[in-house]
């Protein structure tokens, strides 16, 4: 009996040993394996057909396209922790690539990258100006409140505005007024109005030079010829613009407005206009 049980110790100590042989053989096995694979790939890295040599760069109009080849070949310049070289078309970071191009400058909505040969293709999308942000308010003396910045279809804010920037101005709150203003977007409110107003107004004869958000609601849209025009937000546009086609077909008060007779005019009482 006491024999026995040694037998069966033994053969489970010579299975034990049996096993740990084989973790031990696969174990170096693979990372044998790995080894070569590792070595091949930093290999294949460096290999001067599969070389990046030149950065083109296309749809760049505003940002300089040597800033967006310059930020680019940063980003595929080095190595994988020293080993696999980034600057080749099997292995350059991709995604890397992109994030660097777009940091550029927030003018850059879109970038996307290709390879063909040794060279490697940036092609960038800028932001197409759509009016010029103006601050929250006007300041006193009518001043507008320094700098102004450019803001897109989607009214994101992208870039300060020169003193020819595109019309029209608009004052008002932002998404999140704690930010930093370039990189913020206009309250969608806002934007709201500006997208249903203008091509109207312009329909209508009456070019928009600015918009302002007042309190409570109510807005304050200038024509290019300087006059006033005041309404509120809280009725929808379409029935603010009836008003307004009916209004300027009566007392001659288009042909007025043009001749820079009118000062104001206000919708913001029912059923009523008031002007001067």
């Amino acid at each position: 009996m006491h024999r026995r049980s040694r037998g069966k110790r033994g053969f489970f100590l010579r299975r034990i040993e049996r096993n740990r042989n084989e973790v031990i053989f696969w174990g170096v096995t693979f990372v044998a394996a790995c080894g070569a694979l590792l070595v091949a790939t930093a290999a294949v890295s460096r290999e001067p057909s599969f070389a990046i040599r030149s950065v083109e760069v296309r749809g760049a109009e505003v940002v300089p396209a040597e800033s967006i080849e310059a930020a680019v070949r940063e980003a595929f310049g080095g190595s994988y922790a020293g080993i696999i070289e980034k600057g080749n078309r099997i292995f350059y970071p991709r995604q890397g690539v992109i994030a660097a191009a777009r940091s550029v400058s927030e003018r850059i909505a879109f970038a996307a990258v290709s390879v063909e040969k040794h060279v490697l293709e940036i092609s960038v999308s800028e932001r197409a100006p759509r009016g010029r942000w103006c601050g929250r308010a006007v300041q006193a003396g009518g001043a507008d409140e320094p700098p102004c910045y450019l803001f897109d279809a989607s009214g994101y804010l992208f870039a300060e505005a020169g003193s020819e920037a595109p019309s029209p101005k608009i004052f008002g709150p932002l998404v999140n007024d704690e930010r930093a203003l370039i990189g913020g977007s206009i309250a969608p409110r806002v934007l709201a109005v500006l997208n249903g107003l203008e091509e109207r107004l312009l329909f209508a004869g009456i070019p928009l030079a600015s918009l302002l958000a007042l309190p409570e609601d109510d807005f304050l849209l200038v024509t290019e010829s300087g006059v006033k025009i005041l309404f509120t937000g809280k009725i929808k546009l379409e029935a603010f613009l009836a008003s307004l086609y009916a209004a300027l077909k009566t007392d001659n008060l288009k042909e007025r407005l043009d001749a820079g007779m009118i000062e104001y005019i206000d919708f913001r009482f029912d059923d009523k206009v008031f002007y001067k």
